[in-house]
């Protein structure tokens, strides 16, 4: 159910309490071994979303470079974009079990 009260306008002091109150479970002091797993897997997901932004780019300059015949410069592109459809099928086949 809602709350009986009205909302408040002022609703991030509320944010920083709750973020406040559960740092101590992300971020315990007393074990570094998750610390250093929280922080791998932060970096994975910044890598992870570097690699994403960055596809746009390299499919561009792949479809730019692609010119009737296969010469031998052609194989990269059409294999990076052969296995990037390959890696999205997979994912949604693998996703839909």
């Amino acid at each position: 159910m809602p709350p009986q009260h009205p909302a408040t306008s002022d609703t991030s002091s509320l944010d920083f309490a709750v973020m406040r109150r559960f740092i101590p479970y992300l971020w315990p002091k007393d074990a570094p071994g998750l610390r250093g797993r929280i922080v791998l897997a932060m970096l994975l997901v910044l890598a992870s979303k570097a690699v994403q932004l960055s596809m746009g780019f390299v499919y561009g300059q792949a479809i730019d470079r692609m010119t009737p015949g296969l010469e031998a410069h052609v194989l990269l592109p059409i294999a990076l974009v052969a296995a990037y459809a390959g890696a999205r099928f997979s994912g949604v086949l693998t996703s839909a079990m």
